[in-house]
């Protein structure tokens, strides 16, 4: 799952630079402002996600096949009626809004109402493959959903490609392009689901209570989706009244850094969170036990294995990437490296409180905290203080706002610990950090040129990191634990 998260990044990237060239800039623009249109929906699908992973996963975890099926018919009625309310928003408003109130040339309006018709069925079909998706990541079946995910970046970037050999309007080509690869992986999904698993099979469902329950799960769970909104667009408004378009350009160039240590950290959060719910649901404590101190150490290593080298040649890193740099969107960058690795440490407390249900208290308590953001960083503007206190107070609540997690868990997590948490796991993932930075100084003071160095510093740091990991992350019965693998590996081979 990390691994395709990096061959991913490799994908897009490398479709983003063919797209560009293969529109040209004012049509790439044109697609980007289209897409941007609906781009806000796609919150709809992460906050849907989540709640519909959590019940499959409790109904897997009891055993309860009967319920996992209602649960699969309950949200395919969800779904529709979604897909429905956004097609009648989307081609009303939404298409009033492309006619009358974006900057397109007057001889491009019908091409760009039709790429975003078609663009909106794109997004139509993202929404009705999740309750799909979904069983497939409840299962487990994650080479399944890697291997189908890698395949669609593939073809969307042969999508991209096939540009080049195109005379008519290569926008509404691509579009339409994007919607094959968008229903071929929905298709793909539907068949494998209703052959693969039997509670895949749709019934009428007419219990209130459990769209109640599943919509009042999805309110509740939406307060981290939307005070991380508000935390981000809180920032960007602020630099844009007190410092001007270059920080605003610094934080959306560190933003799209920090997206990147979130895709990383997600790809290792759902591979463990269907195990971790079915565990607690299924009252396995020892499975749990087990999976919540490994998730997290892997969570936290395989993240700083790629973010070490990143903080320590990011002026490189953003010179190559961009082009030029400067002091500020290097310091925003390593800053929103440390805070997302922050956000994603709680990622797994997060899940175990999913799996109790009981989410309204720890959600209001915590997403608070990290809403204290806006006003902290206000007042430190008004008193005088540079635009580089935005990300120290983005870093300062994360901070709290975790120990907070910490500190609450114990309420849902029978037997947990917060000192044998930190002791166990914070202590010796600190020691590893340190020793793990003061090895990339040192080849990073070692060699004098500039590429040399970046190319030494990403190569040794990662496996720097891990076997300091292994050394001192990891105490015995885990480093038995890998042990063993490697050995059934070994013996496999």
């Amino acid at each position: 799952m990390f691994f395709r998260v990096l061959l991913l990044a490799i994908f897009n990237l490398y479709a983003v630079r063919i797209l560009f060239n293969a529109l040209g800039q004012e049509e790439y623009g044109l697609y980007n402002a289209l897409a941007g249109v609906v781009s806000l929906s796609i919150i709809l699908v992460n906050l849907l996600s989540l709640p519909l992973q959590r019940y499959y996963s409790c109904a897997i975890g009891i055993g309860d096949s009967k319920h996992l099926g209602t649960y699969f018919s309950a949200s395919i009625n969800i779904v529709v009626v979604l897909c429905i309310l956004s097609m009648v928003v989307f081609q009303t408003i939404g298409v009033l809004f492309v006619k009358n109130e974006m900057t397109i040339p007057v001889e491009r309006i019908d091409s760009a109402v039709w790429a975003f018709r078609i663009v909106i069925m794109s997004f139509v079909l993202l929404l009705l493959q999740l309750p799909f998706l979904s069983m497939v990541i409840a299962k487990e079946d994650m080479g399944v959903y890697a291997i189908v995910s890698l395949s669609d970046s593939a073809m969307k970037l042969m999508a991209a490609f096939f540009l080049y050999y195109v005379n008519s309007d290569r926008l509404i080509v691509y579009c339409l392009s994007l919607l094959v690869v968008s229903s071929l992986t929905f298709i793909f999904y539907v068949v494998f689901c209703r052959i693969r698993y039997a509670e895949c099979r749709y019934k009428q469902v007419r219990e209130r209570g459990i769209y109640t329950g599943m919509l009042k799960f999805v309110g509740w769970t939406s307060l981290g989706s939307f005070s991380a909104l508000g935390l981000l667009q809180g920032s960007i408004i602020l630099l844009n009244i007190f410092f001007g378009p270059v920080a605003n350009a610094a934080f959306g160039i560190a933003n799209n850094v920090y997206n990147a240590v979130m895709s990383l950290g997600n790809s290792v959060v759902v591979a463990f969170r269907p195990a971790i719910i079915k565990s607690y649901v299924a009252k396995e404590k020892i499975r749990l036990d087990l999976l919540f101190p490994i998730g997290n150490k892997i969570l936290l290593y395989l993240l700083l294995a790629v973010s070490v080298p990143l903080i320590m040649e990011m002026e490189s890193i953003l010179t190559l990437w961009i082009g030029s740099t400067n002091e500020l969107t290097v310091f925003f960058c390593r800053m929103f490296i440390v805070y997302g690795v922050i956000i994603c440490l709680g990622t797994h407390i997060s899940n175990i409180v999913q799996a109790s249900g009981r989410v309204k208290t720890f959600y209001i308590c915590t997403e608070a905290i990290m809403l204290c953001h806006i006003p902290i960083s206000y007042i430190a503007i008004k008193m005088g203080l540079p635009s580089n206190v935005i990300m120290i107070s983005m870093v300062l609540v994360s901070v709290i706002s975790h120990v907070i997690r910490v500190g609450m868990l114990k309420r849902y997590y029978d037997g947990f610990k917060p000192s044998i948490y930190y002791l166990s796991f914070i202590l010796p993932a600190f020691i590893v950090v340190i020793v793990s930075f003061v090895l990339a100084y040192a080849v990073h003071m070692s060699i004098d040129d500039t590429l040399s160095r970046t190319i030494a510093v990403i190569l040794s740091s990662p496996m720097a990191v891990l076997l300091t990991a292994l050394l001192v992350g990891t105490d015995r019965k885990e480093k038995e634990y890998i042990a063993g693998l490697i050995r059934r590996k070994n013996i496999k081979s």
